[in-house]
């Protein structure tokens, strides 16, 4: 078929139009997903019931625990830069609890100082399970507190202080003994199950290659305690 000018043109005013239309679905489209996720980190949030500078306190205080433990001292500044940002957000109590420990962990990243760094690290994990308990979140602060016990047993194990992975054991044994009936209503009976083994193996422990042993996989179950929580 011979397509005249004025038919050719008709043809090129229509397809103008359709890309304006596909470009326009497109930018409504891509806006549409940007709103939800925004609104799905909202609700995240405010479901959670916890201050989006408490939330960041725990989550930069994991990632600088990891970070100085790799040795990887630019991500460990970068999280620090961040705990930083969250920590001016805070109330003034929580900004007075965890002053302390910013300042040592500023000199220990700065000096690239393992043990100082993931210590304090592991630190801003137990303030952080502290901030968010009066806030009754989801997530129940004392599974939080456990994974700030595994890492503790991780610490104390590689410097062979018998006296304090004892004491940090009571302690994780304690924790796991008041949070376990809320564990087990939420349905992770299986993870319930493995935690009470690591417990009374925990229980058992004389030396620090014992605890050590024990230190990895209670944090892995603390991963599946989570679980229930996080839906």
């Amino acid at each position: 078929m011979r397509v005249t000018p004025l038919f050719a043109l008709v043809i090129a005013f229509a397809a103008a139009c359709g890309t304006k239309a596909n470009k326009a679905d497109t930018a409504v489209a891509a806006n549409s997903t940007a709103a939800a996720i925004a609104d799905h980190a909202a609700d995240s949030i405010g479901n959670a019931g916890i201050p989006k500078a408490v939330a960041d306190v725990g989550t930069h205080g994991e990632n600088l625990y990891d970070q100085a433990k790799a040795n990887d001292w630019t991500k460990a500044q970068i999280s620090l830069d961040s705990l930083d940002l969250a920590a001016k957000a805070l109330s003034a109590s929580e900004a007075s609890d965890i002053r302390g420990v910013l300042d040592t962990l500023h000199t220990a990243v700065a000096g690239k100082q393992r043990e100082a760094a993931i210590e304090a690290a592991n630190r801003v994990t137990f303030l952080g399970a502290k901030f968010t308990e009066k806030y009754h979140p989801k997530m129940p602060a004392d599974i939080v507190r456990l994974d700030y016990y595994g890492r503790e047993l991780e610490i104390w194990a590689a410097r062979k202080n018998t006296a304090k992975l004892k004491a940090t054991a009571a302690e994780l044994t304690r924790t796991w003994e008041a949070v376990k009936p809320t564990v087990v209503s939420a349905g992770a009976t299986a993870a319930a199950a493995t935690t009470d083994s690591l417990v009374a193996q925990l229980g058992k422990a004389k030396s620090p290659a014992d605890y050590a042993k024990l230190a990895t996989p209670i944090l892995d179950v603390v991963d599946e305690l989570e679980k229930p929580f996080e839906k």
